[in-house]
């Protein structure tokens, strides 16, 4: 755990997704009082960006799976597709930020 932060959601998205998907549903489940592992927040220079992801993904009670479609040619620069993402949720697995409720 995170110091004992706990996250109610764990955002994962493509790096070309954070602009058009991640911060704005970040943004509107922040307004509706929902906490909020996303890595901009978290991050910090000389962090291990895997060990950081798994700390949020195991302090987190539910997660957030931001799915786009793949790119038709290879990718230079951030893509503007990020409207045609799909959203995929998944129960977390640290039973100490579990309510009990489904």
């Amino acid at each position: 755990m995170l110091g004992g932060q706990t996250w109610d959601v764990f955002i994962s998205h493509a790096s070309e997704d954070k602009e058009a998907v991640a911060r704005p549903l970040r943004n509107a489940l922040t307004k509706l009082g929902v906490t909020v592992w996303l890595d901009e927040a978290q991050m910090r220079i000389g962090h291990s960006l895997r060990r950081k992801i798994d700390e949020g993904i195991r302090a987190s009670r539910f997660g957030i799976v931001v799915l786009s479609p793949p790119p038709s040619s290879p990718r230079v620069g951030p893509t503007t597709n990020s409207t045609d993402s799909s959203l995929v949720t998944w129960p977390g697995s640290n039973p100490s930020c579990r309510s009990g409720t489904t």
